[in-house]
């Protein structure tokens, strides 16, 4: 009897922002992701939003797929959207999946908020960011949002 060898595929969907996409992101995040060796695990979130494991894409209407990083992401099929985003080429196929290049970058929570603004938008946590400032710690916890 002989061994076949089995080649079992992993299929992912990739939406691949442009540079055009990049260039819009703020230069500081740009920054923290190329440069700062602890962000890396962020990048590797941020990049993973990008990702879907498998890829289909059912209805014309908006349907919530989980992400790589197990966060959702709206998808419409027709006009094809991602979040909102225009994807531009689709289905460029590869041996494990597809890319679909989309005109922006998918964002997460946490690349628009930082821990200060947060702290300064809630009411109830005024007496904190008081704290905050009386120790001097608002411009680090602000340094990199």
């Amino acid at each position: 009897m002989s061994t076949q060898n089995h080649l079992f595929l992993i299929h992912f969907t990739f939406f691949a922002p442009t540079n055009n996409a990049f260039a819009l992101l703020p230069q500081e995040l740009l920054e923290l992701l190329y440069l700062r060796d602890a962000f890396i695990p962020h990048l590797e979130d941020f990049l993973c939003y990008h990702v879907l494991n498998g890829k289909r894409f059912v209805a014309d209407f908006f349907e919530i797929i989980p992400a790589f990083n197990m966060v959702g992401l709206l998808v419409r099929k027709d006009p094809f959207l991602v979040n909102g985003i225009p994807v531009v080429r689709t289905n460029t196929n590869a041996s494990n999946g597809a890319t679909h290049v989309i005109h922006g970058v998918l964002r997460l929570d946490w690349v628009d908020n930082s821990i200060l603004g947060f702290v300064t938008s809630v009411d109830d946590l005024s007496i904190l960011f008081e704290f905050l400032e009386r120790a001097g710690l608002t411009d680090k916890l602000d340094e990199f949002g």
